[in-house]
């Protein structure tokens, strides 16, 4: 029976060893053909690509530096300024589902117009305006408590608007002790675990 067993899982061994070598390589060239196929096939698939990117790359973007450079912003700005980012990207710009059509000359005026932005500023439009309603709201709602925020979540490059030199290192400080506190009681805890299991197993054969 130990035979078969080792005969068994030597066999299956050879054959994943066969689909890493053999089904692996010919996936990914079967996946890179069809890609290629697609995109000689598809036009404006450049397009396609910067427009998905951009549209969350944006605001995932703002938020992370909002996180690293602002931490007076609150969880309120931060969502607003997040969801109508995108809602500002993937507003529809185009007419081509208007159920009428006419046909008239309309002088063109050198006035800046939304509905003339190209698409592949849709990344840098989406991280403004996150950024920009973020600090907005936060202000309007409240801002976050800088007493609140640990300075090591924060780029060292911009503690100085926030905390002086003193501030920083009290914080730390408690940080530091916090931290031992933490671990001296994992420690104990670790320590009583096999007494605590022991007095339970003695209280379970009390029982039976």
């Amino acid at each position: 029976m130990k035979q078969w067993s080792k005969q068994y899982q030597s066999i299956k061994e050879f054959e994943m060893r066969r689909f890493h070598r053999d089904g692996v390589p010919l996936a990914t060239g079967a996946a890179i053909i069809g890609l290629a196929i697609l995109a000689s096939n598809t036009k404006g698939l450049a397009e396609i690509i910067v427009i998905v990117t951009g549209t969350y790359s944006g605001p995932v973007l703002g938020i992370f530096l909002i996180g690293f450079f602002l931490p007076k912003c609150n969880i309120k700005g931060v969502w607003t300024g997040f969801i109508l980012s995108y809602v500002m990207i993937i507003w529809k710009f185009s007419i081509y589902s208007c159920k009428f059509s006419f046909h008239f000359y309309i002088f063109k005026r050198a006035n800046f117009s939304m509905y003339q932005i190209s698409y592949t500023l849709n990344g840098g439009i989406g991280f403004l305006i996150c950024i920009t309603l973020a600090i907005v709201v936060s202000f309007l709602t409240g801002n976050e408590k800088i007493e609140e925020v640990s300075p090591k979540y924060v780029s060292p490059y911009v503690h100085k608007f926030y905390w002086t030199k003193e501030e920083i290192n009290t914080i730390k400080r408690n940080e530091e002790n916090l931290d031992i506190e933490n671990t001296k009681n994992e420690e104990y805890e670790l320590e009583n675990c096999p007494l605590n299991l022991n007095k339970i197993n003695n209280l379970t054969n009390i029982t039976k």
